[in-house]
């Protein structure tokens, strides 16, 4: 027993590639025992976006504390020991494509009747209802979709793809937080004896609707659709990426007195009495006037000299890295979220842990990513359900 929050959960998850492994992961970082239903001859594609599917690094960041077991659910016999597994589980997460799980023989009427005590997670890409609710749907599918894409982009253009899989992240996420809080809701006596029960469903477009948090709600308030601003903040100026003499800094100044003590670290402090900037709303409505001050100011010294400049006037900055500079970063060490594991086939691999942690949420790589059906025989035998020589054979990495 670990002794973490989530000890004692059992999680199927018959999840792949982000938004569910990355889920479960979480569940399984706060102490659930995560058992990942693979297919045999390969088991989630994530797996092959490596030049060495055994070890591909994709898939391990998404599938650490975790067991792996291979079952065919095509297959009358598979498809009764998950029954098995469902039986003896508090949670299953899963996001096959629309209408898989129910031609797999368990559709909703089913897990209702059968597993009354599970709680259920479908995790979709447009949701289970609705004219596209039948639509595959993979994170660039959403990003168009949402109209992050028409946001992001230097200003007149759009279109562009955010260079990670944010949809999916966010999705993980919620996905993870609604579980989470089910669990802590149960409540027997609030219904029939053992009826502990739920569905929840989590979609990508809701999930990443709702990232887009104050751009929705800006144009359900105002009717006025955001157009995209590359690097700089659409309702906070200056707030953004500048050019420097060498290369190029981050500077968020979020209130007037940031502004004020920003114009003097600029020596444009003329811009404090112009009324075109005499606070947020005013900046935002000039920001080519105001840019056409900071940035002539800002190609003038280098960007380590400016983010010494900025750290003394207390201005929140910071350097572009690349993700190499950031991983090796002193500060990164600090938080000590680099840590190396074993990878199963004899060598090892840095891996990120969760990014929390405290004395109760542990957050620490308890389990290395699993090799395919790793664990079939002992999850089974666990449930009382024996391993027949083909389900062995199938689930050899």
């Amino acid at each position: 027993m670990s002794g973490l929050p989530l000890d004692g959960i059992r999680v199927i998850d018959l999840s792949r590639n982000i938004a569910g492994p990355l889920c479960t992961m979480l569940l399984g970082d706060l102490g659930a025992d995560v058992v990942k239903v693979e297919r045999p001859g390969g088991g989630d594609e994530a797996r092959n976006h490596s030049d060495d599917p055994g070890t591909s690094p994709y898939f391990a960041s998404l599938n650490r504390n975790k067991r792996s077991i291979c079952l065919d659910l095509k297959d009358g016999g598979d498809a009764d020991r998950l029954a098995r597994l469902l039986t003896h589980a508090d949670v299953c997460v899963e996001n096959l494509r629309p209408g898989a799980l129910a031609r797999l023989g368990f559709d909703d009427d089913r897990l209702a009747r059968d597993f009354p005590e599970l709680i259920m997670c479908h995790v979709s890409g447009f949701g289970r209802t609705g004219p596209w609710a039948d639509a595959a749907a993979y994170d660039h599918i959403i990003q168009g979709f949402s109209g992050l894409m028409s946001l992001t982009g230097p200003p007149g253009e759009g279109g562009y793809r955010t260079n990670t899989s944010v949809a999916d992240v966010v999705t993980g996420l919620f996905a993870a937080t609604s579980l989470a809080a089910s669990l802590r809701g149960r409540r027997p006596e609030q219904g029939p004896q053992g009826e502990t029960g739920d569905v929840i469903d989590v979609s990508l477009l809701g999930s990443l609707l709702n990232a887009l948090c104050y751009q929705s709600a800006t144009y359900l308030s105002t009717g006025v659709a955001p157009e995209p601003t590359g690097n700089e903040h659409p309702y906070i100026v200056p707030y953004g990426t500048y050019p420097t003499n060498d290369g190029h800094v981050s500077v968020c100044v979020g209130n007037n007195a940031l502004f004020a003590r920003f114009c003097r670290a600029l020596g444009i402090e003329g811009a404090l009495d112009d009324e075109r900037f005499a606070d947020n709303h005013a900046r935002v409505r000039h920001r080519d006037e105001l840019n056409a001050l900071v940035r002539p100011a800002l190609a003038l010294r280098t960007s380590d000299e400016w983010l010494a400049a900025f750290a003394a006037e207390g201005i929140p900055s910071g350097p572009i890295h690349t993700l190499p500079e950031a991983l090796d970063h002193p500060q990164v060490a600090a938080l000590d979220l680099v840590h190396e594991v074993d990878n199963g086939v004899g060598g090892r691999y840095a891996h990120l842990r969760a990014p929390f942690s405290s004395p109760r949420l542990g957050g620490m790589i308890r389990r290395r990513p699993p090799l395919v059906g790793e664990h079939t025989a002992e999850v089974l035998a666990e449930v009382g359900e024996p391993t027949t020589p083909t389900v062995a054979d199938r689930a050899r990495p």
